[in-house]
């Protein structure tokens, strides 16, 4: 017996039809926003990077090298571990998934190489572009045209 009343709702093949298309456009976005994520984080390392940078130019220009001055000769600069403290030694600081330092300086403290390294089981840990390196002269150490810088 019909009462006449229309009932609505869903069918299941409308539901699972629903369920489908949104795993699908989950299964698309979610690489995309992981991609996102890894630039972001990599532009947050290369800021820290430039960052450091700058905090050795300016010391330097203090200094007149970009290591400490040696304690027994004001006018030399240390040899060895005698490297300036860093402002800037992870990136991002709340969540880091880069190690930065300063990976090279020849001994009479004119030239650098400051690094980002991926931190082993962070989320950058298989960025196509890896370790970041940046020196003195400007030279950056991935290819500019694959989008790591």
């Amino acid at each position: 017996m019909h009462t006449g009343k229309k009932t609505s709702g869903f069918t299941l093949i409308e539901l699972m039809i629903t369920v489908v298309i949104i795993g699908i456009l989950a299964a698309i976005a979610y690489p995309g926003y992981q991609q996102h994520l890894m630039k972001t984080r990599r532009a947050d390392a290369e800021g820290a990077l430039l960052q450091n940078a700058n905090f050795l130019e300016r010391y330097f220009t203090e200094q007149s090298c970009y290591r400490n001055r040696a304690d027994n000769d004001p006018n030399a600069c240390e040899s060895g571990d005698g490297l300036p403290s860093l402002p800037v030694t992870q990136s991002p600081a709340d969540n880091p998934a880069y190690e930065l330092s300063i990976q090279a300086s020849v001994s009479d403290g004119t030239s650098y190489t400051l690094q980002a390294m991926p931190i082993p089981g962070s989320t950058q840990e298989n960025d196509a572009c890896g370790t970041l390196t940046y020196s003195n002269t400007g030279v950056k150490s991935a290819d500019l045209s694959s989008g790591c810088w």
